[in-house]
């Protein structure tokens, strides 16, 4: 009897826990199944990235890539995957699709309006087109480089004090450096990937 007793109490138990246990599991499915398919994500190139990873072989002395966003997924109207290499000394490179309007050749043209002090084609010794522009003001020289690279586009943009801007040699050099690569590959500080349900960076920690 006592035993029957005692297996009853447990019967009992057994079925005030059973949804508890089933709301339980149904949220580890879940964990489960959404860090795995974040890992994959890390891990695998996302589909909607339809151009190159590039990154610079060569920079200026005193100059390093030190983080690197990814945007991926985001396929809005105002937003659209690009990669950007934050460089020391406020530089930076953004990759993109290259854009029809934006072809390599004499045609470069500068964007109107502008507003820089200086704008205009050039050409690398190694024979890369380029779209020169200097700006200068609020304390700083901001130069820009934009040129294309199959389908991608590549804008890079170096700051200086005032009067120490680099010299078209210096530029034609970094420009010129430019190789495929895989930024999982390239040692940074930080990794950075922007995800479309949130605005915010969200840390990769070195898995990108």
């Amino acid at each position: 009897m006592g035993s029957s007793k005692f297996s009853m109490s447990h019967i009992r138990r057994y079925c005030s826990l059973r949804p508890k246990l089933f709301v339980a599991l149904g949220l580890f499915v879940v964990l489960t199944a959404g860090g795995a398919w974040q890992y994959h994500r890390w891990l695998h190139p996302r589909p909607n990235i339809t151009f190159g990873e590039y990154a610079p072989s060569w920079l200026p002395p005193g100059i390093r890539i030190k983080t690197i966003v990814e945007r991926v997924d985001i396929q809005d109207h105002y937003n659209t995957p690009s990669f950007r290499l934050d460089l020391s000394g406020n530089g930076s490179v953004v990759m993109g699709k290259n854009d029809a309007h934006f072809q390599p050749g004499p045609t470069y043209a500068c964007p109107p309006p502008d507003n820089s002090d200086i704008c205009k084609p050039q050409t690398t010794i190694g024979g890369q087109q380029y779209l020169y522009t200097l700006q200068q003001g609020y304390g700083v020289d901001h130069q820009t480089m934009v040129w294309s690279k199959g389908n991608t586009k590549i804008v890079l943009a170096l700051q200086t004090k005032p009067g120490q801007a680099y010299s078209k040699k210096t530029i034609d050099k970094v420009v010129d450096s430019f190789v495929s690569t895989h930024f999982k590959h390239l040692p940074v500080e930080e990794r950075y990937r922007m995800l479309p349900f949130d605005s915010s960076d969200e840390t990769c920690d070195g898995g990108c």
